[in-house]
């Protein structure tokens, strides 16, 4: 682990930053939003009878009768420096020994707000900020420490 942090926009800083540990966390949340990850969600329904082929015509319309239909764009899987990125980030969290702190701070960095955040823990939208700046401050604080 480097005392050097680089954040979204290119830009380095020397020593962490409460703005550059919430863009490595966001860019974690964002690598594993992306990940490709066979059997972690629920099984879904199956039969026994062969999948339909449709021609090109009725999946990607062209006829009178036929509505096109978009397709869902997954976004591409992340590359292998974003997952080692992710990895180190997720070590952070043991720097949070209240697991209220790590969900918040998690939630944050998926973009949650905090109307919704405070909605799952049960709290204030002040108290879900405040929460979620004194975690950062507390993993700053001892990434700071460890780096030097």
């Amino acid at each position: 682990m480097t005392i050097r942090a680089t954040l979204q926009d290119g830009r380095i800083v020397e020593a962490w930053t409460a703005e550059a540990v919430e863009a490595r966390l966001s860019e974690a949340a964002d690598t594993l939003r992306r990940l490709r990850m066979a059997g972690v969600r629920p099984a879904q329904h199956r039969s026994s009878w062969p999948d339909v082929v449709q021609d090109f015509w009725e999946a990607y319309g062209g006829g009178d009768f036929i509505e096109y239909h978009d397709e869902p764009m997954r976004p591409p899987p992340p590359s292998s420096s974003a997952i080692d990125r992710m990895d180190e980030a997720m070590t952070w969290f043991a720097y949070l020994d209240d697991p209220v702190d790590r969900r918040v701070v998690w939630a944050k960095a998926f973009g949650t707000g905090n109307r919704r955040v405070a909605a799952m823990i049960g709290r204030s939208r002040e108290t879900v900020r405040r929460i979620h700046k004194s975690a950062i401050n507390l993993i700053v604080d001892a990434l700071n420490a460890y780096a030097r």
